[in-house]
């Protein structure tokens, strides 16, 4: 299994490092670390032309600094890895996100592993770089967050199709998560309701209707549960099961929050975007506030790992 490690030295970083290093059951692991210095920009002088033998000087000190930093960082991240597995360190300069997206594709990376800070409402969530990389990887991604690095209960979002047995079936796959108790759930949103709410509103009748359509999506969907509950539980899962209702952004957040859960597992679909899942953009809604760590199963290609 191949995967990468984003590595920069703050406690972000430590937390993705952390996580890696307690997936325990993995074999023939390839571990690509990477840290990604900004590059220096150019000094606007007022002679250009001028050569300034002392700037030159600065920055090839400051590169080196850099450089020396960067060592520093991925040696630490290596030493507390699994000696079985095989590490590549890499130093990239450049965008990070950018540069990250870059060792993906050149690697063959089947999972990447980022740290994030915890919910920030006052910059939108979720860091400019794990939110592209999240976004556009065409790898599962994993946003590790500060809750700690043991992943012993998630809550597996799965929608009623084939992203969502895709999804399980990565997830009882990993033997890194056999431990863990998967709490399957399934939301259902209330925008079918609202609809059809207005639609009947001129109708003699239509509050029993709609609570019959209530009774009716409620049943479909601890039906659907049950019978992934009963797929994961064939393959040695340990997997109970939560129907929700309501806006499916709002509740996954707030449940995975409230539950006492370690990892929030998601569907995204193909290379470049996140899954069109539950309730169209429910997946891009929940990331960015999510305040544990965020597994991203990517759907609509052939499962590595």
């Amino acid at each position: 299994m191949k995967m990468l490690l984003a590595v920069d030295g703050s406690p972000n970083s430590s937390w993705a490092c952390d996580t890696v290093r307690h997936m325990s059951g993995l074999t023939d692991v390839t571990v690509y670390l990477v840290h990604v210095t900004v590059p220096i920009p150019e000094p606007e002088l007022p002679f250009p032309d001028v050569f300034m033998e002392s700037d030159l000087l600065a920055r090839e000190r400051i590169e080196a600094e850099h450089e020396a930093g960067a060592t520093e960082r991925l040696e630490a991240c290596q030493a507390v890895l699994p000696t079985a597995w095989s590490v590549v360190p890499r130093h990239r300069v450049g965008n990070p996100a950018h540069e990250i997206l870059t060792a993906i594709e050149e690697t063959g990376a089947e999972l990447a592993v980022l740290g994030a800070q915890g919910m920030d409402r006052a910059r939108g969530g979720l860091g400019g770089v794990a939110q592209k990389v999240s976004r556009y990887a065409p790898c599962h991604v994993l946003i590790a967050r500060e809750q700690g690095p043991l992943l012993r209960h998630a809550l597996v979002a799965l929608d009623d199709g084939p992203e969502g047995r895709e999804v399980l079936e990565f997830v009882v796959a990993q033997p890194w998560l056999k431990a863990a108790t998967l709490t399957l759930t399934h939301v259902v949103a209330d925008r079918y309701l609202q609809e059809s709410r207005i639609a009947a509103s001129q109708f003699a009748g239509s509050e029993a209707y709609l609570a019959r359509l209530q009774s009716a999506l409620v049943g479909q969907g601890q039906a659907f549960l049950d019978h992934e509950a009963a797929f994961a539980r064939e393959r040695g899962a340990h997997a109970d099961t939560l129907l929700l209702e309501g806006d499916p952004a709002q509740v996954l957040e707030d449940r995975a929050r409230t539950g006492g859960f370690d990892l929030l597992v998601m569907g995204a679909k193909g290379r470049h975007g996140l899954a069109r899942f539950i309730m169209g953009s429910t997946s891009q809604r929940v990331l960015p506030h999510a305040a544990t760590s965020t597994l991203l199963v990517r759907t609509g290609r052939r499962q590595g790992l």
